[in-house]
């Protein structure tokens, strides 16, 4: 998933669709550690040889390396438990398998899925090898192959194996599992990005039965696949549909995590954007000021989120045909990537052509020329001398200097 500078608030939506463990991919490595109390771990460490304990402590530890941020130490403790599991167990044993999962967990995690893609597959084998296919760690693997293959852009591949991922858990866990939700997730994002839009949102529909049915599922889960059936919807030009679920989601998002949490604001944003887009902008305007404020108050006045809603608000404001207000807003925008970026970096020269474009339409032609020429210098800095964004720039600036000349010669 490839994400600009400027689409912050982007990257927060399409971190709602991500492909999905159920848990985050340094947690799941722990999970054991995560879910029983200290009681029941005692308890259910009575039933298992001190080698098992020992490997589960070895995994949790490179978990909690993860989880402090400490990564590259992380991959290597999960390395450690991976050569204790063989020396330990054998390479055919399932707790080797689970070892395998979790060092594949963490070189995602460090920016290395190729480096996973073996370590999944061998788990596979010796989960079929030691389960039979029908057993639910055979879907995990799936569903861990199936992520890469998704993130990397393989859809087909990717539906394959999510697709058998969700068969194998609804034959094992029947319908109203987490693990079913998780996977018909996955597999309806990726449909979507293969245009088979019916069968994603019927898989969309199914996820969200399930949260709804069962008790005990984080709300916040159902808000998220609420989001899923709104992006759905949004992108088959159901706008209505989509709102009504973007609402849906914005109401749990309210009650769990309070009206003024970045991850509401989000929410916020998304209704606000596909108000815009549907022409209602004296609808979106403001709910865009409310994200505004609250990213303000959560991130600070510097933040990406605060300058990428400066911006939202100066192009909202600019199509309203409310010139004075679209200046000022472009002009904080600017201002905050410049603290935040500095004078010469190329998102500044973005918001330039923002502030030169609104000046065309305002014809202050004057004041034209040199934001695009500072966008040019600011360009052939920072890239090559045949991308196409300078010479698309050098096309503005002579038209805006031959706009300045015709506005000359016809003045009295």
């Amino acid at each position: 998933m490839k994400l600009t500078g400027m689409e912050p608030r982007a990257c927060a939506r399409r971190c709602g669709t991500i492909r999905f463990r159920g848990l985050p991919i340094i947690v799941a490595a722990s999970l054991f550690f995560v879910a029983l109390t200290p009681d029941a771990l005692a308890e259910e460490n009575g039933s298992k040889s001190a080698d098992q304990i020992r490997v589960e402590e070895m995994r949790a530890n490179a978990a909690t390396l993860g989880e402090a941020g400490r990564l590259e130490d992380a991959v290597r403790a999960a390395e450690q438990a991976v050569a204790f599991s063989e020396r330990t167990f054998g390479p055919q044993h399932p707790e080797f398998a689970h070892s395998l999962t979790a060092l594949g967990y963490l070189l995602e995690e460090v920016g290395r899925p190729d480096g996973a893609v073996p370590l999944y597959r061998q788990a596979l084998e010796i989960r079929i090898d030691s389960h039979g296919r029908d057993h639910p760690d055979v879907a995990e693997s799936l569903n861990d192959l199936g992520i890469v293959a998704d993130i990397e852009g393989h859809f087909d591949e990717a539906a394959e194996f999510y697709g058998q991922a969700v068969d194998i858990w609804l034959r094992t866990r029947g319908l109203d599992h987490e693990d079913v939700a998780v996977g018909s997730r996955n597999l309806a994002a990726v449909l979507r990005e293969l245009g088979r839009l019916d069968e994603a949102e019927e898989l969309l529909d199914r996820a969200l039965g399930i949260y709804q049915r069962i008790q005990g599922f984080d709300p916040l889960d159902e808000a998220d696949a609420h989001i899923s059936i709104a992006e759905l919807y949004a992108g088959g030009e159901r706008g209505e549909d989509a709102l009504t679920s973007f609402r849906e989601a914005l109401a749990i998002r309210e009650k769990v995590l309070g009206p003024e949490h970045g991850d509401t604001a989000t929410v916020v944003y998304e209704i606000a954007a596909l108000l815009e887009r549907l022409g209602r902008r004296e609808e979106a305007e403001p709910l865009y000021l409310r994200v505004l404020a609250i990213d303000e108050k959560v991130f600070g006045a510097d933040h990406a989120n605060v300058a990428a809603d400066l911006r939202n608000l100066g192009i909202l404001y600019r199509d309203m045909d409310r010139l004075d207000a679209a200046e000022a807003y472009l002009n904080r925008s600017l201002a905050a990537l410049e603290r935040r970026l500095g004078p010469d970096h190329l998102e500044v020269a973005a918001r330039l052509d923002d502030l030169a474009d609104l000046y065309l339409r305002m014809f202050r032609l004057t004041e034209v020329s040199p934001l695009y020429r500072r966008g040019l210098e600011i360009r052939q800095a920072n890239l090559e001398p045949d991308d196409p964004k300078i010479a698309q720039n050098l096309t503005r600036l002579g038209a805006a200097l031959n706009a300045v000349a015709r506005s000359a010669e016809a003045a009295p």
